[in-house]
């Protein structure tokens, strides 16, 4: 949430108007991961002049500097072990999803694609999938890399003819993965079954920047207005009647 000329993390509860504020200073925090344990949150800073990798303890609230690159780091996503971060770097004119260990103890890992790659989400469940953003075929599309195959680790799930599609993020339980489209100037959120790829996605309705419920049932998405945004809430199983929107 920006404000006072700076970005920085805040938590919100649903139901709640009060927002917490979780970092401070004169510089821009932004991308929070919250770890598999929930104990602590992943983000993107410049408070060191670079953007870099940063995690935020929520018990001591200490921060601890993960990364150190000469060029840019961010959005980071977290294995389910919670022993690593997959996240977009851009060094020598190009972005690539690099892994980080959070030990420390060996160097980052560069996940070789060609293209432009941002927006990693990592498999929640399996641990051996990260979904990504790449323009390697022309256009802006969501890939899978299976991270168990080599002969075929990387699979074009939208191959875009036109629209541009961003902000991957797995349900909870790995079945599913929602994105957003860009498609005459409207954002809108989809869902594909990673069971069925083949299958046309589900439309959801207007949205971007995805984020799931712990039990898959809720997929809540920023809409963005030229006055304002919100936080909307799509129910996944048609079982109960949720609010239009949460406003931030």
């Amino acid at each position: 949430r920006r404000r006072d000329g700076h970005t920085h993390l805040w938590a919100l509860v649903p139901g709640d108007p009060a927002a917490v504020q979780l970092t401070f200073g004169d510089w821009d925090d932004r991308d929070p991961s919250v770890s598999p344990e929930g104990d602590r949150v992943a983000f993107a800073s410049r408070r060191d002049g670079t953007w870099d990798l940063y995690v935020l303890e929520f018990a001591t609230g200490e921060t601890t500097r993960l990364t150190d690159t000469q060029g840019y780091a961010a959005h980071p996503t977290w294995s389910p072990d919670g022993l690593w971060v997959a996240y977009e770097g851009y060094e020598a004119g190009d972005f690539d999803i690099w892994i980080h260990p959070i030990r420390g103890d060996q160097p980052d890992i560069q996940l070789s694609h060609p293209g432009m790659d941002t927006s990693p989400a990592w498999d929640p469940v399996s641990g051996r999938r990260i979904a990504f953003v790449s323009d390697v075929d022309g256009l802006q599309d969501i890939h899978v890399a299976n991270l168990d195959d080599p002969d075929e680790r990387f699979v074009n799930l939208t191959r875009s003819t036109g629209p541009a599609y961003s902000d991957p993020t797995f349900s909870p339980d790995g079945s599913r993965l929602a994105y957003a489209r860009r498609q005459d100037g409207l954002q809108t959120m989809l869902v594909r079954d990673l069971a069925a790829p083949e299958q046309p996605a589900l439309v959801l309705g207007a949205g971007e920047e995805a984020a799931w419920s712990p039990d898959s049932g809720v997929l809540l998405a920023v809409l963005v207005s030229p006055t304002q945004e919100q936080v909307i809430a799509y129910s996944m199983t048609q079982a109960e009647a949720l609010p239009a929107g949460l406003a931030l």
